[in-house]
């Protein structure tokens, strides 16, 4: 996968995060409940051909 396509989606996931879970960064919660939902995110962007770990 080319570079621009990677941070394409990681973009995308980002974006996710801020509008779905923005509450999360606002009240300062654990850095693990953060990860945890843009790790999902991630696996929704790449899909399941590639492992996301948080």
């Amino acid at each position: 996968m080319k570079l621009d396509k990677i941070k394409r989606r990681l973009n995308i996931a980002i974006d996710t995060l801020r509008v779905n879970d923005n509450y999360l960064l606002k009240n300062d919660v654990n850095e693990r409940c953060i990860t945890h939902k843009f790790a999902m995110y991630l696996e929704q962007t790449f899909g399941k051909k590639y492992d996301v770990d948080c």
